[in-house]
């Protein structure tokens, strides 16, 4: 055998114990690791005053629904939660999976609005219901 298959056969080996798999207590996942928030923020916009809306005005009442797939906000059940947003025009959903897209229905007086957010992995997704000023 000459010395560059040996070297080889023996890169190879080394390589293949690098490559062990991970402990069993590493596979089980913390079951709060995963969880992640959404705040989702209701404003109206003057468009008149403030053509880029940098500050849109909080709507107070406004009622979010969450769903869990965009075929229950078709068909509009199950709703997963409602909230009603207050006097900062903001609700927050907690307890969410992470790493999933949730699709939400937003009505207020100034109409209805669907939209859509992906929930970071550990984390907080913020989403931006906008309602343009008559």
């Amino acid at each position: 055998m000459s010395r560059l298959s040996l070297f080889l056969v023996l890169l190879f080996s080394i390589a293949f114990l690098q490559c062990k798999k991970e402990p069993a207590y590493l596979e089980e996942l913390d079951p709060y690791a995963e969880i992640a928030s959404l705040i989702v923020n209701v404003g109206l916009c003057d468009l008149f005053n403030d053509p880029y809306c940098d500050f849109p005005i909080p709507i107070p009442n406004a009622t979010v629904y969450l769903y869990e797939s965009e075929e229950d906000l078709l068909l509009d059940d199950p709703v997963l939660e409602q909230k009603v947003t207050g006097y900062s025009g903001q609700v927050e959903f907690t307890q969410l999976e992470g790493s999933h897209i949730y699709y939400l229905k937003t009505i207020c007086s100034y109409g209805t609005q669907e939209s859509s957010e992906n929930t970071p992995f550990r984390g907080i997704a913020y989403l931006e219901v906008l309602y343009e000023k008559p």
